[in-house]
């Protein structure tokens, strides 16, 4: 006898998982899932258009705790594993200024391992800044390419602050927080403390969460302070805002 039940219960497991398989597919496409699909597979990369979610995907560096955590748009945190500073991209062109992060229209491909960025604005015209971003693996730390098509006198601008120390996990992990945009986002009190030398092409940005070395292209400058004259707007400080570091490049060729 316990045979026999041993029999009946395979044959009731196999029926069972007969009429599962049996079931048509459900396609994972609108109207199947809880919430659409954002990120579309495209050659083995993953690709959104007009995306709005920040520092959601992270990059990771050399064995170390360092990471970079990119999104949707060009703007970048640096966990040393606390919070580090934050990293923002601009253009500057005859007819105004602008943070790429408000660019018109940003296609974003996540290339496992980098993000590559194609950048369209009314300040560009016909033109297209391409923004291709790419951790280290040497040492902690982030290399960015920029390549701008068709388009003349466009002057690409950054500003690094931020580095407050904070390590929080429930603060940094996507499982316990659907948006870390929040956590990102940069005040002027974040700098207090921060230590600053800059040349010409270079800065190291010091605060009690490490340090920061910024090398541009040659030709680049350097700004401590104040820009307002380009209009830039950084938090709720004008770019490059009290303690924190600033500067461009002319970017009509490779950079």
């Amino acid at each position: 006898m316990p045979t026999a039940h041993r029999l009946l219960g395979i044959t009731l497991i196999l029926f069972v998982s007969t009429i599962a398989l049996a079931r048509d597919p459900v396609p994972l496409v609108d109207g199947h899932l809880d919430r659409p699909l954002r990120y579309l597979p495209d050659h083995g990369d993953f690709v959104i258009e007009n995306g709005t979610a920040n520092f959601n995907r992270p990059l990771y560096t050399a064995h170390t705790g360092m990471r970079v955590d990119a999104g949707d748009r060009p703007e970048f945190g640096f966990v040393f594993p606390t919070k580090g500073g934050v990293l923002r991209l601009g253009i500057v062109t005859p007819a105004g200024a602008k943070w790429l992060m408000a660019a018109d229209h940003i296609v974003t491909r996540y290339r496992p391992g980098s993000m590559i960025y194609e950048i369209r604005d009314g300040l560009l015209g016909n033109g297209v800044l391409h923004i291709t971003a790419l951790p280290t693996q040497e040492y902690g730390g982030l290399v960015l390419r920029a390549q701008i098509e068709g388009a003349q006198d466009v002057e690409l601008v950054w500003a690094y602050g931020g580095g407050t120390n904070e390590s929080s996990r429930n603060r940094w992990d996507l499982q316990d927080s659907a948006d870390l945009g929040g956590f990102w986002v940069w005040n002027p009190a974040d700098c207090a403390g921060a230590d600053l030398k800059i040349s010409d092409a270079s800065f190291t940005y010091t605060t009690k969460a490490g340090a920061m070395l910024c090398v541009a292209p040659a030709g680049s400058k350097n700004h401590f302070g104040r820009r307002s004259e380009v209009g830039f707007h950084f938090g709720s400080a004008e770019f490059a805002g009290e303690g924190s570091a600033g500067g461009g490049g002319a970017s009509d060729d490779d950079k």
